[in-house]
């Protein structure tokens, strides 16, 4: 048996060159098998290639590397993801996924002791700024699965969900509000963003509960229930905190015995982004 590791992080788009010298500092301190990162954008990509490869992770793969239509990669658009390596890896096709930003899933293949293993990243369109596409990139991102559950998975990255996970009342989505008398209702606000807060509910659920259902698990909640809560995004408000949500997930298949899965808040500690990075080690 191998173990293989895995580092989740939205770097938040930055672009200082110290700023992106500590984060890639951080990644220097575990240095996982594998590193996927999001809100990567055209001037950050080459500062943070080149110093990948310098602590050694001399395969990268990026969106704007595969991306036919470079001049789409902005506005909304504009976040590209990187998957770097010390293992051989080759580039998927993103077309295999039907998603509206097709730049917002990347996927490279590898191979671990004789088997092949397609490693993904997706960050997905926040809602509030991206309405229901960002329910269509749940619908895509689930199908792709749904359709190939009998390859080898592991899906990283920024899903923006869920809202909640209560330990009474289970997961709450952004299709959903929580009343003042703890009664989960859908949330009529979300009619405004294309589609009705039932739809939105379960496009959500799809990854969160979907994916789980037909054998891509959610690594940290498979090793810890509900009354184990920990956070990868912060809300604050005029210096106070307002709410601590588990944004960023690495879901992996069931043929991996799911070792660890932690949480590193250093990055917010520290200010060099506005999201901690996951860390998790699988058996194989």
């Amino acid at each position: 048996m191998q173990t293989i590791s895995i580092l989740t992080w939205n770097l938040n788009s930055r672009t200082n060159d110290l700023v992106i010298n500590r984060q890639i500092g951080l990644i220097r301190n575990y240095m996982p098998d594998i590193v996927t990162l999001q809100e990567i954008t055209v001037n950050s990509l080459e500062k943070i290639r080149k110093l990948l490869i310098k602590i050694g992770y001399n395969n990268i793969v990026s969106s704007f590397d595969i991306c036919n239509h470079i001049s789409l990669l902005a506005g909304k658009r504009k976040y590209g993801q990187i998957i770097a390596s010390k293992l051989d890896l080759t580039s998927d096709k993103p077309s295999n996924f039907d998603i509206p930003f097709i730049e917002r899933v990347l996927t490279v293949n590898l191979k671990l002791n004789g088997r092949k293993i397609k490693i993904h990243t997706t960050h997905a369109p926040p809602g509030s700024s991206n309405g229901i596409v960002k329910i269509n990139h749940f619908n895509g991102i689930y199908n792709y699965f749904l359709n190939s559950k009998d390859d080898m998975h592991i899906l990283s990255g920024d899903f923006n969900t869920p809202k909640h996970e209560h330990i009474e009342l289970g997961l709450i989505t952004w299709g959903q509000t929580l009343t003042k008398d703890n009664k989960v209702i859908f949330s009529r606000s979300k009619e405004s963003d294309g589609c009705s807060a039932e739809e939105w509910d379960e496009g959500e659920r799809k990854i969160m509960l979907g994916l789980p259902d037909i054998g891509l698990k959610d690594v940290y909640r498979e090793l810890y229930s509900y009354e184990i809560q920990d956070y990868s995004w912060i809300l604050k408000r005029k210096g106070e905190i307002i709410s601590q949500r588990r944004y960023d997930h690495i879901f992996a298949s069931t043929k991996f015995n799911y070792n660890s899965a932690e949480y590193i808040h250093t990055p917010l500690k520290t200010k060099i982004s506005d999201h901690s990075a996951l860390l998790v080690h699988l058996d194989i």
